[in-house]
């Protein structure tokens, strides 16, 4: 079970582990939470299916994790 923040992480697993990273897909307006493709989804599937670069979703959500803003790649 993969517990770290990664492209292969599944979207439920990241929910678990960090709940506050559903504030990153509320903004983003993706359609993940309660999806029942969650389980299956990684967030590099995500990044595809919604067309936005992986490298700054996962950003997001790690600065999310920390408890940091973020602001289109800058720390705020």
């Amino acid at each position: 079970m993969e517990t770290t923040l990664s492209p292969t992480l599944t979207v439920d697993r990241l929910f678990a582990k960090w709940p506050q990273t559903t504030a990153v897909f509320l903004r983003r307006r993706f359609a993940c939470i309660g999806c029942l493709m969650a389980p299956f989804d990684t967030l590099e599937d995500v990044a595809r299916n919604y067309q936005v670069d992986l490298g700054d979703l996962l950003l997001e959500l790690s600065m999310t994790i920390e408890g940091k803003n973020y602001h289109g790649g800058t720390e705020k």
